[in-house]
């Protein structure tokens, strides 16, 4: 249970996202597969090194300097 705490709102969005694309695929089939292949490339590009670069430099994030003493 403490998996489900931790990622609350990424559930919630995962849930949502499902029902979207459900409602979608009831009423034109080929826009449900070009929102599912766009969101599994997301994922992709997420869960990558280049994903973590992506990030890093769209958060201005840096390196922190060692302290010598």
């Amino acid at each position: 249970m403490n998996f489900v705490k931790s990622n609350y709102i990424f559930l919630i969005w995962v849930s949502l996202y499902t029902a979207v694309l459900t409602i979608m695929a009831f009423s034109d089939i080929e826009t449900f597969f070009a929102f599912l292949g766009v969101e599994l490339a997301s994922l992709i590009v997420a869960f990558s090194p280049a994903g973590e670069w992506l990030l890093r430099t769209l958060s201005g994030a840096r390196k922190l300097k060692d302290q010598q003493r």
